[in-house]
């Protein structure tokens, strides 16, 4: 298995302004938190712990190989239309569509 990045705090912290690179941080650390419960609830993690004790959330990167290949494949199905805004990043209802993309893929297994 090839190990890559697939998606990093400071790809999305760089896009922004520097007034707004803290909001920017704090935003990408809510909104993976409720992602990575997700996932680890799921058994979609590699290592359970993962992500759990992250305290310099703009140095957070995850990988290919922190996810089993289940979590990598719905990763790659739903991460790009998933980021939700500024202000509601904390709410469970933007899992909906990975919840949903889950079924489908373990209804298929």
């Amino acid at each position: 298995m090839e190990d890559f990045i697939i998606d990093a705090c400071c790809w999305h912290v760089e896009a922004e302004a520097p007034a707004h690179k803290q909001r920017a941080i704090a935003h990408f650390r809510e909104c993976y938190t409720v992602l990575l419960a997700f996932f680890r609830e799921e058994g979609l993690l590699r290592d359970p712990k993962f992500g759990l004790h992250a305290h310099h959330w703009s140095d957070f990167e995850i990988r290919r190989s922190d996810l089993t290949p289940e979590g990598y494949r719905l990763f790659q199905s739903c991460s790009r239309s998933w980021h939700p805004a500024v202000g509601q990043e904390v709410t469970r209802r933007h899992l909906t569509p990975w919840k949903t993309q889950l079924s489908r893929m373990r209804g298929a297994a």
